[in-house]
């Protein structure tokens, strides 16, 4: 469901009464995301939802929208009228105009296996697939996206699983067994800029968040006896990310976020490989 929780005083975290159940045909929630007039997008498994939270003790829900196939994420514009939603396998991204708030709509496809939340840079979106690599498109014309660069697995020296903006034009890739410092300033030839490494069993990357000059990362173990971790990493110099520290954690780290120099991490139990 959907739960809002007054965050004013961050000492004291209320969740308030109400909420919005998910329905059956809706499925669990999978992200959602802020748009423009006091409401939100919530992503389900086969659609977005447009939710009124101006109230936030009585959500509301408006409306859905149907999308291609099995999707998981979003990520919206700046101005809050573009949404961009990924999903598994071959349902690629997906372009949804917002314009007119009470009825969203797919304007645009692009074919994409696997991809990861997208990340939004001006009219540039980049996207990362297990099968596809590294994907930059200019969104400019929402309803005709145009392929930038496309960076595969040889390329990148490594399985992508998602990425992070650091700046208006820097990225960090998730790269599993390791984090990739990309230079997108000129998205038809974008570069490496820096990277560092480690045996995927030593740590298998899941989620990360800037703070600062720090990249605050969770995860896990990769081995028989898997344990979560949080790792810290230097990235003052991006051209040579250095790894600082670690911290054991209860479980999978599997997102993670930083408030007033807290970390917050959302975690799933482990279980062994066999």
């Amino acid at each position: 469901g959907l739960h809002a929780i007054d965050v004013e005083q961050p000492d004291n975290p209320v969740a308030l009464p109400g909420d919005y159940e998910r329905d059956a045909n809706i499925g669990d929630f999978r992200s959602l995301g802020a748009v423009a007039d006091g409401r939100l997008l919530l992503v389900g498994p086969s659609g977005v939802y447009l939710t009124d939270v101006q109230n936030p003790a009585e959500p509301q829900l408006l409306g859905s929208y149907s999308t291609f196939g099995v999707i998981e994420q979003i990520s919206l514009a700046a101005d809050g009228r573009t949404a961009y939603v990924t999903g598994a396998a071959g349902d690629g991204l997906n372009l949804l105009d917002g314009q007119n708030p009470q009825s969203w709509q797919s304007v645009s496809r692009v074919a994409f296996d696997w991809a990861s939340k997208p990340v939004v840079l001006g009219d540039v979106v980049a996207v990362t697939g297990w099968n596809n690599g590294l994907l930059l498109l200019d969104v400019s014309n929402s309803t005709k996206p145009l392929s930038l660069t496309q960076l595969d697995y040889d390329q990148l020296n490594g399985t992508p699983h998602g990425l992070f903006a650091w700046d208006e034009s820097t990225v960090i890739l998730n790269l599993l067994s390791g984090v990739m410092v990309i230079d997108m300033s000129e998205p038809t030839a974008v570069q490496e800029n820096g990277r560092l490494s480690w045996d995927f069993s030593e740590y298998s990357l899941r989620d990360m968040v800037r703070a600062g000059d720090l990249l605050v990362s969770s995860g896990a173990t990769d081995d028989d006896a898997p344990t979560g971790q949080l790792r810290l990493f230097d990235l003052s110099d991006l051209a040579n990310p250095v790894w600082l520290s670690s911290l054991a954690l209860p479980g999978r780290g599997e997102v993670i976020t930083v408030v007033n120099n807290m970390a917050y991490v959302g975690w799933r139990e482990l279980s062994c490989h066999h």
